[in-house]
């Protein structure tokens, strides 16, 4: 068991929401920077038997959406003074530019640190979280987090026992769009009818009749009441820098970045504490085990 899965769900919970909320809402390049340095230094840990994406993957698309959407915008978008070029008869502005690249920054940040939260908010710590109050909630979000990876699979055995039976054609787009089609349609098919036995199991077996015993007793410690606590107050000062303004950044008709404050150094370092920890957390656990 590794530092983060020492934590009560709560806190777990609350520090991952919280940057992720931070990256989401507060769409500066500094704050998008560390959410993407924080994430980057937390997947570069070695973790054999990871759920979900792996870490090269959750890597390869975080950049993908990062390039895609700086790249994309400007197609559409012709906001701004600093005409760059015209392509095709409209411009190419350097601030339309700016703000597709800040996008695409927020959208890879979410997407590793959504990442993280899939590996360390296991199943069994999501219905501890809401289990007691609302156990069907509980049930569908983990069947939605099982599911996505469930699902892969089975359109990939789909996708090979049609290839072994000679069914599909692949030849062309139109016979590749066509078999993905069918291929999808089985998956689809086979999702449903999963779902409603799996429905029918849990009703049999009792599910949500009265109060939910947990598989693991997670006891909220004092460590935890102080880790929320500090999560809360650094997310406290990100947010009061926010909405004083000095995190704002004007993308038209000029780009323009923050004066430097002192609020706004303050959330830079509260944001790297809150982003950094887990890798730090799982650096000293893993130099306190080879020592």
């Amino acid at each position: 068991m590794n530092s983060l899965q020492r934590l009560h769900p709560v806190t777990l919970g609350v520090h991952l929401l919280s940057v992720i909320a931070v990256a989401m809402f507060v769409r500066q390049p500094v704050i998008l920077c560390i959410a993407l340095a924080g994430g980057a230094a937390y997947l570069a840990i070695p973790e054999p038997h990871a759920c979900g994406l792996s870490t090269g993957r959750l890597l390869g698309w975080g950049i993908l959406l990062c390039v895609g959407s700086g790249l994309l915008n400007p197609l559409w978008n012709q906001r701004g003074d600093t005409v760059l070029f015209f392509l095709n008869g409209r411009a190419v502005t350097a601030e339309a530019l700016c703000y597709g690249f800040v996008a695409g920054l927020m959208l890879a940040a979410v997407f590793w640190w959504f990442g993280i939260f899939t590996r360390r908010m296991t199943a069994d710590r999501i219905f501890c979280l809401l289990g007691s109050f609302a156990p069907r909630l509980g049930l569908i979000f983990t069947m939605g987090l099982r599911q996505t990876a469930r699902l892969t699979q089975i359109m990939g055995q789909i996708r090979t026992a049609r290839r072994a039976a000679g069914l599909a054609r692949e030849e062309n787009l139109i016979d590749r769009t066509r078999e993905n089609l069918h291929v999808f349609s089985a998956t689809l098919s086979w999702a449903i009818e999963n779902g409603i036995i799996t429905a029918d199991s849990m009703e049999a077996r009792g599910y949500g009749q009265g109060r939910r015993t947990q598989l693991t007793d997670y006891g909220f410690r004092l460590t935890d009441g102080l880790h929320t606590a500090a999560v809360l107050l650094l997310t406290a000062l990100i947010a009061a820098a926010w909405l004083g303004g000095c995190l704002s950044v004007q993308f038209y008709p000029h780009w323009q970045m923050p004066a430097p404050h002192a609020l706004t150094t303050t959330a830079y370092t509260a944001y790297g504490l809150l982003c950094f920890y887990p890798a730090a957390a799982e650096v000293r656990e893993v130099l306190q085990w080879r020592c």
